[in-house]
């Protein structure tokens, strides 16, 4: 025998072994499986913990399909079990194919991402009828194929609760010359949530009384739409409470700017998001069209370099506000490219109301100037009239990188009584200290605890927090700085000292701190000063 002969002879009893081994090894941790605390639960148990998984948003298809192969028990379970395969989220198409058997009738959630190609996607709209979820990212020409394949067919989804396609404008030819209409789904009453996006979509719309959020964000009307067309779209689905509506793409023509005697009732939306920056008309047609009682949370994206007289938008805005259900907003926010209403106890906005309107706040516009536009904000959406009388309930003011003088500022902050805290940042410091110390004489020093100067009954009556943001103490000049500190010692004097005073990068004089410190009961400066 030769050497070669002899290493083949030992290399096979070295696999005729280890293969003993795998098989004793297998054996003796099944034995040991029988003994963990898992295999004592009962199967309905088990099945409900594998069922967490498959539905965790975060698992991947991969991580439940691996349940299958652990041991013969847990496979026989789920194979066994219908609705543990019903969850369609990759474009592999025997693996889809294999989800569609084993799911047998139940129904199905579907996620296919823009990689699954035509043939899988029209595997899957044969089980149209037990389709709970579809969520489609198509290429155009998947887009076309469901078109086609859904317009040859008779069928119905009555089990469809949420319908979401997006195509992506990069991957569509805008000389198509079909346009998706809903009536090809089969759609009824169980649908509640529908998005369409980056693909032409012809508007007519059933009667879907049960859809609660609506996302017409980035579709494309395949035909310009005139007024009546979308606000007809809209009294088919009364009962919104969550409507996402882009203009840029609609052509919306043939509209008046005037408040119906009809209004659109949408009684049970409370989240509103609007684009419009090709035309800002479309904003304002769009508020006067609805009623609006149960709003909470309204942004509006009107941003765009060209010059635009915002006025009328704000004061159409400020109308939605006090119609809608805002209660709670205490925090106004302006700046120069927007301004955000909120509540400081929720600073989250999907925990609170909050309004959040983008534009060129900052710009002069046909008109006007920053000023009219922030005074416009100020007085058509805080004001708010009860038994008579107007109040403004913002307590907590941050302003910045706006062009106002000092005169402007201190016109602006009189409509604001109730602000407790101010913070200033870009190009607006300087001109608020100077607002601040208008009622004091130029050759103040610390007026006496006894002068009956109205100081306290000026602007910001309440104030208690200053924080002077992007700005050093000494672009104040030294007539502005001394009239400061007679404010700050006159509040003191009366016992309305301010609490807190925020600097950033100042570098103070040793008198100058000492004298802060002595009118002001806590006094912040950046690490950086």
């Amino acid at each position: 025998m030769s050497p070669e002969q002899a290493q083949r002879l030992v290399d096979d009893e070295i696999r005729e072994l280890t293969a003993k081994y795998v098989a004793s090894l297998s054996q003796l941790k099944a034995r040991r499986n029988l003994f963990s605390a898992i295999s004592k639960l009962p199967n309905e148990v088990l099945l409900e913990i594998f069922m967490t998984v498959k539905d965790c948003p975060s698992s991947s298809f991969k991580d439940f399909h691996g349940i299958s192969q652990i041991c013969q028990r847990w496979r026989h379970l789920v194979l066994d079990a219908p609705a543990f395969w019903t969850r369609l989220s990759t474009s592999r198409h025997e693996y889809t194919m294999l989800m569609l058997h084993r799911s047998k009738l139940a129904p199905l959630d579907v996620h296919l991402p823009r990689s699954t190609s035509s043939e899988t996607l029209l595997a899957v709209l044969d089980h149209l009828e037990r389709i709970r979820t579809l969520s489609l990212t198509l290429t155009y020409v998947a887009l076309r194929d469901l078109f086609d394949s859904l317009s040859k067919r008779d069928t119905v989804a009555p089990l469809m609760e949420t319908l979401c396609i997006v195509c992506g404008w990069y991957l569509f030819r805008g000389d198509s010359d079909f346009a998706l209409s809903l009536k090809t789904f089969g759609l009824t009453s169980c649908l509640h949530t529908l998005k369409l996006a980056q693909f032409p979509f012809d508007f007519v719309f059933p009667h879907l009384p049960n859809v609660t959020h609506l996302d017409l964000g980035e579709v494309e009307a395949a035909h310009n739409l005139t007024g009546i067309q979308l606000t007809r779209v809209l009294r088919q689905v009364p009962n919104l409470e969550v409507l996402i509506i882009g203009f840029d793409h609609l052509g919306l023509h043939d509209y008046t700017m005037t408040t119906p005697p009809d209004p659109i009732q949408l009684s049970h939306l409370t989240s509103l998001d609007i684009k419009s920056r090709a035309n800002r008309d479309h904003i304002q047609w769009f508020l006067m069209q609805v009623s609006l009682p149960a709003l909470q949370r309204l942004n509006i994206d009107a941003e765009d370099e060209e010059q635009w007289d915002y006025i009328q938008m704000v004061k159409t805005i400020g109308r939605t506000i006090a119609q809608g259900d805002f209660g709670g907003l205490d925090t106004l926010k302006i700046s120069y490219d927007h301004f955000k209403i909120s509540s400081q106890h929720t600073p989250s906005s999907a925990n609170g109301p909050y309004v959040r309107v983008s534009f060129a706040v900052g710009d002069i516009i046909a008109g006007g100037s920053s000023f009219n536009i922030a005074e416009c904000i100020v007085l058509s959406c805080t004001k708010h009239q009860v038994n008579g009388i107007t109040s403004s309930p913002i307590q907590y003011l941050r302003i910045g990188w706006l062009n106002l003088d000092k005169d402007e500022l201190h016109e602006l902050l009189g409509n604001l009584p109730d602000v407790e805290a101010i913070e200033t940042e870009v190009d607006v410091g300087v001109p608020f200290v100077e607002a601040l110390t208008i009622p004091f004489p130029d050759d103040s020093n610390r007026i006496s605890p006894n002068s009956k100067e109205p100081i306290l009954d000026g602007i910001l009556p309440k104030l208690e927090v200053i924080a002077l943001r992007s700005m050093t103490f000494h672009e104040l000049s030294r007539n502005v700085r001394k009239k400061f500190f007679s404010y700050l010692s006159y509040r003191y004097d009366h016992g309305k000292a301010i609490k807190m005073l925020g600097l950033d990068k100042q570098k103070l004089s040793a008198s100058e701190i000492k004298l802060l410190a002595e009118v002001v009961d806590r006094v912040e400066i950046s690490d950086d000063a």
